[in-house]
């Protein structure tokens, strides 16, 4: 009876790798030219052109194609591989990158023609680190949130803040032999003060994180694999351009 279970179970699993949907396609990537490239996909080496890749996912990849001569990425975009092969040509691709220059007629940057080394290096110039607002908090009530992108917000906290403790210091008395006396308002306003305070470190946090989520949607970079050890490359890459 074991035996026909087991039997069973191993069938039912081959049927259903056997029919499972992986929705794979395949990726060509060659020069017209002949030049031999390094091609990088989720920053990941997988080989140089010219290159047939077979059951590559389907969906959002980040591809860099480095020339081997200088070392520089000619081609650092992502490409939605599709279930059939998708072909990249080098030359027509570095062609329609060098197109970036073009802005549209309002005269902002067009963003679908930017990089994806552009999009990083702007957001990690732009982006705000969650850690820095609570710190900055901390120290100074309300300019968390400055920092963070919303000012507004912090100043909420800010006013509730000086509020609990106008209502802390109605709750401290004096009896005309100079001992103190604290009523319940004291009580409240400090209960009131410390979730305030509290409360603000964690929205700051928060709030830094919304405005860095709503970035990377602006910039499209939302689906970039490995973000953020591409970011870091791609920031020496700068580095080091700039030094030489």
């Amino acid at each position: 009876m074991k035996k026909s279970v087991i039997l069973i179970l191993f069938f039912f699993c081959c049927a259903s790798f056997a029919f499972a949907d992986f929705k794979n396609g395949q990726l060509y990537i060659f020069s017209k030219t002949g030049k031999t490239y390094n091609v990088f996909i989720d920053d990941q080496s997988v080989g140089k052109t010219p290159l047939k890749l077979q059951g590559v996912l389907a969906g959002m990849h980040y591809i860099r194609i480095v020339d081997m001569e200088s070392l520089k990425p000619v081609i650092d975009k992502t490409i939605n591989v599709k279930e059939e092969q998708n072909t990249i040509l080098v030359e027509e691709e570095m062609q329609a990158q060098n197109r970036i220059l073009e802005t549209p007629t309002n005269g902002a940057p067009n963003l679908e023609n930017k990089s994806v080394s552009d999009k990083l290096i702007e957001y990690n110039s732009e982006s705000r680190n969650p850690w820095i607002a609570v710190g900055i908090a901390w120290f100074l009530p309300s300019l968390g949130h400055a920092y963070a992108g919303d000012w507004g917000r912090g100043l909420l906290f800010l006013a509730a803040e000086i509020t609990s403790l106008v209502v802390m210091t109605t709750g401290i008395s004096s009896d005309p032999a100079g001992h103190t006396a604290y009523t319940s308002n004291y009580t409240i306003g400090l209960c009131g003060f410390l979730i305030s305070r509290i409360w603000e470190y964690f929205d700051a946090y928060s709030t830094a994180e919304v405005n860095n989520s709503k970035l990377k949607k602006r910039l499209d970079i939302s689906s970039v694999k490995g973000f953020w050890s591409i970011s870091l490359e791609q920031s020496n890459l700068l580095n080091n351009s700039l030094v030489l």
